[in-house]
């Protein structure tokens, strides 16, 4: 089971298939990319800024076990423990750019790949321009009398 979380910018067009269009999967979980490649991975994905800050932390963390006497195989596996956190943290780090840039999280869903996620996202979503609020919410949002913690019904 694939999960994805589905992003939009903002705001919204309001014409639906234009929306659809610019939409953004993301998926859930460990990068292999990320783990193989590691920072070099991050540019290709978009993220400079990710690139710039956890390179200069693979570098110091690098230099700071040859300084410490380590031997080259102690930094190649200081090395191997940055990709590891990047490759469980890319998608993460991927969903924050989104997010800086004004965009916003408008569903997650799960399928057994990538287009049967796609596909059921589409048939269950429906642009906010098009939603009616449902006919309990003008029910439920009536001023109600409350008697002690129990709210009642009584006009």
């Amino acid at each position: 089971m694939t999960t994805y979380t589905v992003h939009e910018p903002s705001p919204p067009n309001a014409n639906p298939a234009a929306r659809a269009e610019r939409m953004v999967f993301i998926r859930e979980g460990f990068s292999w990319p990320g783990l193989v490649f590691g920072v070099l991975w991050l540019p290709f994905r978009g993220l400079w800024l990710e690139f710039a800050v956890l390179g200069a932390l693979a570098v110091g963390l690098a230099g700071l076990v040859m300084a410490a006497g380590g031997s080259p195989q102690s930094a190649s596996w200081a090395m191997t423990f940055v990709n590891l956190i990047v490759a469980f943290e890319i998608n993460n780090l991927h969903r924050m750019r989104l997010e800086r840039k004004g965009w916003r999280m408008v569903g997650v869903v799960s399928a057994a790949g990538f287009e049967d996620c796609e596909r059921r996202f589409f048939q269950n979503w429906e642009p906010a321009s098009a939603k009616a609020p449902p006919a309990s919410a003008a029910a439920f949002n009536a001023p109600r009398e409350a008697i002690g913690f129990w709210p009642t019904d009584r006009a």
